[in-house]
């Protein structure tokens, strides 16, 4: 799941806010294209499926601010080695978000399979 270096989650999730205001814009317009690309995804699931309800307007800020806020709790803490074990629930809760319960449960299904032939 994590990519970065833990200096680099550190610099982002920690530093960042006493960077200025400079910084905190370049964030904002980072948080904006992912609400773009949560979106696209809300509106695939719906072409897919279109028995979901519609997709709340708060989802996609939901989902960027809650997984950047629970990432930069675990980097806070240190448990920067442990987010990978918090894959299944974020992906569950986002995918519940943007469609249902059980494409989120399918998502996660598939997911596990996947990582478990990898093994």
């Amino acid at each position: 799941m994590v990519a970065a270096p833990s200096g680099v989650l550190t610099r982002v999730f920690v530093e960042l806010p006493a960077a200025g205001s400079r910084a905190v814009r370049q964030r904002d317009r980072q948080y904006a294209r992912y609400r773009k690309l949560f979106a696209a995804l809300g509106e695939r699931a719906r072409e897919e499926q279109p028995e979901l309800a519609p997709l709340s307007p708060l989802a996609t800020r939901l989902i960027v601010a809650g997984i950047t806020e629970v990432v930069a709790e675990e980097v806070r803490a240190g448990r920067i080695g442990g987010l990978d074990a918090l894959a299944d629930a974020l992906l569950y809760l986002v995918l519940r978000l943007l469609a249902d319960d059980a494409t989120a449960e399918r998502a996660v299904s598939k997911r596990r399979l996947r990582l478990a032939s990898a093994r």
